[in-house]
């Protein structure tokens, strides 16, 4: 006889996009199973709707990085005669992430300014020279965003389908109890 293989309800290391710096298996596994535990449905479809949205939040959240690093590198270039100390290195990665101080900005923008730079300026002058790859980048971003809504859509369908299906098996007895109620008068 041959084998039955178990289903779990589980997301495994198989099902998994291949990860990169910076992520996690178990955050990943972590987010499938909060997404699919939201839905409140057990069933492998919707599961697999879930890891398939997650994936693109993973891929949409990844673009955008990537925007972020070849802006910063854009504008890095455009500084390229300029040399970069230590500190200064850090205030530049932290401001590029997003991450810098008020104080480790202002004292970026002034090392900047002393060669006739500011942080905005750069930043428009690296969009400006690489506008199309942005735009293409851009472009796999909003790809991710579609995908992640339809998804969606299709999770929402998967869990309604048995609602809607319970719905009319009612309206069908009520109708049998109605024309039955009519027969015997």
């Amino acid at each position: 006889m041959g084998q039955i293989a178990v289903q779990t309800n589980q997301t495994s290391e198989l099902n998994a996009p291949p990860l990169i710096a910076g992520e996690s298996l178990s955050a990943y596994i972590a987010d499938v199973n909060q997404l699919v535990e939201s839905t409140e449905s057990n069933s492998p479809l919707v599961r697999f709707f879930c890891e398939q949205l997650i994936e693109a939040v993973y891929w949409c959240r990844r673009h955008q990085r990537d925007k972020r690093l070849f802006i910063a590198r854009s504008m890095a270039s455009s500084l390229s005669d300029y040399p970069f100390s230590k500190d200064l290195e850090l205030d530049w990665q932290l401001a590029i992430e997003g991450q810098g101080t008020e104080e480790q900005l202002q004292s970026l923008n002034a090392r900047l300014l002393e060669k006739g730079h500011t942080l905005d300026g750069l930043h428009a002058h690296a969009v400006a020279n690489r506008n199309k790859l942005i735009e293409s980048i851009e472009r796999l971003i909003d790809r991710q965003l579609k995908t992640i809504r339809q998804f969606h859509r299709c999770i929402d369908e998967v869990v309604a389908k048995p609602l809607i299906m319970k719905r009319l098996k009612l309206q069908i007895e009520q109708l049998e109890r109605d024309g039955n109620a009519i027969e015997h008068v």
